[in-house]
């Protein structure tokens, strides 16, 4: 066998293996330790900050269980939450909550599994809803109550927004049962895990996250609306 057919045989061989296993991406987002250090100022206790460090030691412990039993880059990983952008979504979570919500998010039954700050934060980090940079503190306040409320076996219903992403809670009670959104004046909501379709504030949610790792902070990634603003916003949620 001549020596070119030799090289050609490898290389067809070489592009075989590489279509099995696929190089690993690249993460996304920043690591718990930067997370954490953007974070702890934000928190104007002790008790806070050790509570958010159990609980981005148990994400690791959670990340390291998902990449013994799947793969990076596998079909399998893509269904399941991603890890990797659990820090920056902490990140988001802590620099857009108004300082009072802070200190309720961070603490142990809110961010235990179930918790109201643990589930928000999943969803931000499952590119299912946005906290939009420019929410009202008011509006987020009063969004965030029901879940912050309720014991943490007892689920809340919750829509979101098609026009921003923000998520709100879901029910007849709510004075903003069946309003536009409080935020953009969006009428099309959606449940968290049907489809929130491809639109451009899922989009805007996933460069939002990328931004923390390349800007260091959430506090300097500049605010941008997912939507035009309406002529009128509605006083509820």
């Amino acid at each position: 066998m001549s020596l070119d057919r030799q090289i050609r045989r490898l290389e067809r061989r070489a592009a075989r293996l590489a279509a099995l296993h696929p190089p690993a991406p690249e993460p996304a987002g920043i690591g718990w330790a930067a997370a954490l250090a953007e974070v702890g100022p934000l928190l104007a206790s002790a008790a806070g900050r050790d509570a958010l460090a159990a609980y981005a030691d148990h994400d690791q412990q959670v990340r390291q269980f998902y990449a013994q039993l799947w793969p990076p880059g596998g079909a399998a990983r893509r269904q399941i939450e991603d890890p990797e952008l659990k820090p920056a979504a902490t990140v988001l979570f802590f620099a857009r909550l108004p300082p009072d919500l802070r200190a309720r998010a961070a603490d142990p039954a809110a961010l235990a599994c179930g918790g109201w700050a643990n589930k928000w934060i999943g969803r931000l980090a499952n590119l299912i809803s946005r906290i939009p940079p420019d929410v009202s503190p008011d509006l987020l306040r009063r969004l965030a109550a029901p879940f912050a409320d309720s014991p943490p076996d007892q689920d809340v219903w919750e829509e979101v927004c098609l026009g921003c992403g923000l998520r709100r809670p879901f029910w007849p009670d709510y004075p903003w049962h069946g309003a536009p959104c409080g935020h953009c004046g969006g009428t099309r909501m959606t449940l968290p895990y049907a489809d929130p379709g491809g639109g451009e504030w899922r989009e805007l949610a996933r460069r939002e996250l990328a931004a923390v790792g390349r800007a260091g902070g959430a506090a300097r990634a500049k605010p941008r609306r997912a939507a035009a603003p309406p002529e009128s916003k509605p006083p509820g949620g």
